[in-house]
This record gives C-alpha cells, structure tokens and sequence, in this order.
C-alpha cells in the first residue's frame, strides 16, 4: 500500500514539474517571438541578449523535459502494475478491524475510532490505517483503474491530490 501512495505522490510531482516546464516553454517561445529580428536583424543589442536568452532558456527546458518524461512514463507504469497486483487471488495476509474507544490528553472522552491493520500471513508484520486513509486508498485504486489512458490518469490524481493530507 505504502508503494501505490509513493508512486501517487511521485506521479503528482513529476506531473507538475512537466506542466510548469511546458508552461516556461511557452514564455520563453513568446519572449522570442517578441525579440524576433527584423528583416534579419536585432533592433538593438538588448533585443539580441533577450532573444538568445529565450532560446537558451527553450534548450534547457526541453532538455529537463526530454529527461522527466520518460520517469513519468515509468512511474505511472509501476503504479498501474502495483494496483493491479493488488488484485492477486492469491491469499497473502489478512485484514484485521478494531472498533475502539479512548480519551484525548485533558480526559475527554473521544467518539469511536476505527482502525484496520494489513498483516502478513503468519501476523508477524503489521500496519495499522485509519478509516479516513482507507478510503483515501481505494479512492486512489479507483481512479488508476477508471483511467483508460496516461493522460486522464495524471488529470484524475490531480483532481484527488487533497487526499494526501490523510497520510
């Protein structure tokens, strides 16, 4: 489980750097645009220094950009296998609930709280998920396995960016 939200979080990451590289791209190609010389040549030695900063600056970006691709491509690859390992008919541990009552530090007792906790098959490893982190998890699961293609995959983790603040 702790692999799918590390491959999410990672995704969401190199997603958002590819976009603001693309969005830099864009600015850059207006600036030379704008500082394009005039029947072949520069207005002035301010509007050469712009435009080869521009260009400069394209070179860069899609050079970041041809090497933070192929890391998404690799990174939504193994989340899309890691989701679908989870669906093994293979028996590998057990799900265990607890239903519990407490009180917080100054004595005020808390309303039930609920926990599952994922062991291995002999109970020798154990980790304990909230309900809220649950749900949060399989809403990931849902939205790897209704994305048909990269794309909406990337938009689809975007728009539930939000349930990271549960782990």
């Amino acid at each position: 489980m702790e692999e799918i939200i590390e491959l999410t979080e990672d995704c969401n990451d190199l997603y958002d750097k590819i976009r603001t590289l693309k969005r830099r791209i864009e600015s850059a190609q207006s600036t030379m645009e704008i500082y394009t010389p005039k029947n072949g040549m520069f207005n002035s030695e301010h509007s050469r220094g712009n435009y080869n900063r521009a260009k400069a600056e394209i070179e860069e970006y899609v050079l970041e950009f041809k090497q933070l691709n192929p890391k998404l491509e690799e990174k939504v690859l193994a989340l899309r296998n890691s989701t679908n390992d989870l669906y093994d008919s293979e028996i590998n541990g057990w799900a265990v609930t607890h239903r519990f009552r407490c009180q917080n530090d100054y004595g005020v007792q808390m309303p039930p709280q609920e926990m599952v906790f994922f062991c291995d098959l002999y109970f020798e490893r154990c980790q304990g998920w909230t309900i809220k982190q649950i749900d949060s998890f399989f809403e990931i699961i849902e939205c790897v396995n209704e994305s048909e293609t990269d794309k909406a995959l990337l938009n689809n983790l975007q728009d539930i960016r939000y349930i990271f603040n549960y782990f």
